[in-house]
């Protein structure tokens, strides 16, 4: 096959490419008669030779896909730092909690660490340093120790993981607020595409631009419709902003400053925008109702070489909140992240399981919206709809069933 610079992009070749290429070369050159099996001298230096050239032609790709919409990683964050795009960093998950103390036990920022109910990996530990002025139970505020959407539903909160005098039980009367992974490549990708294409205000693409620049913002879509009548729910002359993640009245100033004037703004839900007069206005949007979807997946494996159950949970998991991207052939990422509007295709996640070694073939899988029940069909999602749990966009991992 061709390999660098094509009409294409740069094309490399597989290792064992590679090695044929070499062997046939020295034979033409040294001899036809020549030895070059994998056992032979010869055929052993070539497969050094081999393995050497495709480490550089695989360097060789990273660098050329540097300077397009290829790029990964801290390439893809200089390049769309020329933008003035940045990426969207990790943030940690939250909560208030409820902490029984006696009186005058003091702790450092830190001290207190306590891990959810039957996950003893979600781990979150006091923010401020504290001491209790009376016995009884005082409200302290606690972060995850790991980056993410670290869950911790209501009341669940509620194991000690460091024995400390004075501190008796921890409870969270509610669900932590989740955090959010790193923006994924595929998402940095988009959002910059985003707000390039964005020109002047006023359009679709300039709104859904503003918008994605508010913090905490993961998704949106606006959904227009321009005739005289109404509209996949849209009144006439108006446009609608389905948001995901982000603060009311955040999204609602982005949207006032951006929206055009005479066209009427819709949603389910508002914010408070400031005009230029410093005046209150109400700006309509919608956030996107949750989908909690359940997955069934029956395997064939190799019980030598597979990698388990919970390996195959966390990579559907992933892929679907775009945390997980598998590099094709050509040198492209593909993501499975289920943003606004996404529906749930079955053959879609076969390659996120297909991560795990030793699975020989996926027997069946099932998706159901929660509380159905699983069936081999597709979820369609609606414009208004999203893949999400408690704040957390994708498949839970606890919404994932594995058997092989």
């Amino acid at each position: 096959m061709p390999f660098g610079v094509t009409a294409t992009g740069f094309e490399i070749e597989t290792e064992q490419e590679i090695l044929d290429r070499l062997a046939a070369t020295a034979r033409s050159t040294i001899s036809p008669s020549l030895d070059v099996s994998e056992n032979s001298a010869m055929g052993r230096l070539l497969a050094i030779f081999a393995a050497d050239i495709a480490e550089n032609q695989e360097l060789a790709q990273s660098v050329y896909n540097s300077f397009s919409d290829l790029a990964e990683g801290q390439a893809l964050d200089n390049r769309a730092a020329l933008t003035g795009t940045t990426r969207a960093p990790a943030k940690y998950s939250t909560v208030t909690c409820t902490v029984n103390m006696d009186i005058s036990t003091a702790v450092v920022a830190g001290e207190i660490i306590a891990s959810v109910s039957g996950n003893p990996d979600a781990l979150f530990a006091n923010d401020d340093p504290f001491t209790a002025p009376s016995t009884g139970n005082h409200s302290l505020t606690f972060t995850a120790l790991s980056t993410g959407p670290v869950q911790a539903p209501d009341n669940t909160l509620t194991v000690l993981e460091v024995s400390i005098s004075g501190v008796n039980s921890i409870t969270n009367p509610s669900a932590a607020d989740p955090g959010e992974n790193q923006e994924s490549d595929a998402a940095l990708r988009i959002r910059r595409r985003a707000e390039l294409t964005a020109q002047g205000t006023g359009t679709q693409e300039s709104i859904q631009a503003d918008i994605l620049r508010v913090d905490d913002v993961e998704f949106c879509e606006v959904l227009t419709n321009r005739t005289p009548y109404q509209q996949n729910g849209l009144p006439p002359h108006s446009f609608e902003a389905v948001v995901f993640g982000g603060l009311d009245n955040a999204i609602a100033q982005a949207i006032w400053d951006g929206m055009p004037s005479g066209i009427e703004v819709y949603g389910a839900t508002s914010g408070t925008a400031t005009d230029d007069g410093g005046n209150s206005q109400t700006v309509e949007f919608t956030r996107p109702t949750e989908l909690q979807i359940l997955v069934e997946v029956d395997l064939d494996v190799d019980p030598d070489l597979y990698g388990g159950d919970s390996e195959v949970v966390a990579a559907i998991s992933n892929f679907t909140n775009g945390s997980l991207e598998i590099e094709q052939p050509d040198g492209s990422l593909l993501t499975g992240e289920l943003t606004v509007g996404a529906d749930v295709i079955r053959s879609r996640l076969y390659p996120a399981i297909y991560t795990v070694a030793g699975i020989l073939d996926i027997t069946d899988l099932r998706l159901a919206i929660s509380p159905a029940s699983p069936t081999a069909a597709n979820i369609t999602v609606g414009d208004r709809e999203i893949v999400a749990v408690s704040g957390s966009a994708g498949i839970d991992t606890a919404d994932i069933t594995v058997s092989s």
